[in-house]
């Protein structure tokens, strides 16, 4: 994943084309949020049992991500051109083992 980010799109936009905007005339852009990979211990991958890296879970072979957030708590995001995704991916939610009390019967 060397050069690559995954990201939760948000937003498909073109900006409006004026004298001001030549450089992103006719390019659509994205607004994505970004995640973050766990560091994990995998020692079959670096031989150690205590180094923590970007590596795959063991048991499941997926990496674990978290949303980016700068140090006030807010999610990060950036903005991207739309010829920049090269691809999309499937994100499998981990639950706790606990369910939030944001959750309700309704």
């Amino acid at each position: 994943m060397l050069g690559h980010i995954v990201a939760d799109l948000q937003l498909i936009f073109q900006i409006v084309p004026s004298n001001l905007h030549q450089t992103y005339r006719g390019c659509f852009l994205t607004y994505v949020q970004c995640f973050d990979i766990i560091p994990q211990i995998n020692a079959a991958v670096s031989g150690s049992r205590t180094l923590k890296r970007p590596y795959p879970k063991l048991s499941s072979g997926l990496y674990l991500l978290k949303r980016s957030k700068q140090h006030t708590g807010v999610v990060m995001g950036d903005v991207f051109q739309l010829d920049q995704i090269c691809s999309l991916v499937n994100l499998t939610p981990r639950f706790g083992k606990k369910a939030s009390c944001n959750f309700d019967k309704g």
